[in-house]
């Protein structure tokens, strides 16, 4: 009797098994990401031209960026080569080695209080095998529009196959008001669309906040 328990058991557990095994199989594999956006909203309350307050920097990539490849967007200020005042500035990095850096729009400064500004950042994979990272869609009193040219622009070669690993908090965690941040009544991004080759996949419409004083 005890065999006879043991060998059903054991065929129990095989047809569990071989049914999990299948089912597994059934499940479809995820879509292949090749392009994320994530839109940014920044509140500015009052400006000084004379200091170049606030300055703002929103860090985006694919991966994580203290050990891979990112890019920082900086506001009303640059810092490579050296600083400098107003205007803005897009830099790539591979985690702390700097790629590349492109300017716009300096030196001016932002000066009109309780003004919007509104952009995109954009992340994508080209040609199977180069990382192409912008601002577009960029809006603003000071500066008027921005963004979705070539001075905002910056692609590396990557390995990168998709970009479905990528975790929306490592924006969210490395972006911040670096100088004036109590002249900024809200910094947040408000949505993050995930493209295929098709087209849109899906869309994550929660809004975070970065800094809010």
């Amino acid at each position: 009797m005890q065999r006879r328990s043991f060998l059903i058991s054991s065929v129990g557990l095989s047809a569990t098994f071989a049914a999990g095994t299948a089912l597994r199989a059934q499940e479809p594999s995820p879509p292949e990401i090749k392009r994320i956006e994530e839109d940014w909203y920044i509140l500015v309350g009052d400006p000084d031209p004379e200091i170049d307050a606030p300055q703002i920097v929103t860090v985006f990539g694919p991966t994580n960026p203290k050990t891979g490849i990112h890019s920082i967007f900086e506001l009303n200020h640059g810092t490579q080569p050296d600083y400098s005042e107003g205007g803005m500035q897009l830099q790539c990095w591979y985690a702390n080695s700097l790629v590349g850096y492109r300017r716009q729009h300096a030196p001016a400064e932002l000066y009109i209080a309780n003004e919007v500004i509104t952009f995109t950042t954009a992340f994508e994979i080209v040609y199977g095998y180069q990382l192409l990272m912008e601002v577009i869609e960029g809006r603003s009193d000071s500066w008027g529009e921005f963004g979705g040219t070539r001075s905002l622009r910056h692609s590396v070669e990557s390995n990168l196959g998709n970009l479905n690993d990528f975790d929306p908090a490592d924006s969210i965690k490395n972006s911040r008001v670096t100088f004036g941040s109590n002249r900024v009544k809200i910094y947040k991004r408000k949505e993050i669309r995930y493209f295929t080759e098709a087209g849109l996949d899906h869309t994550d419409t929660t809004e975070t906040i970065v800094e809010q004083w």
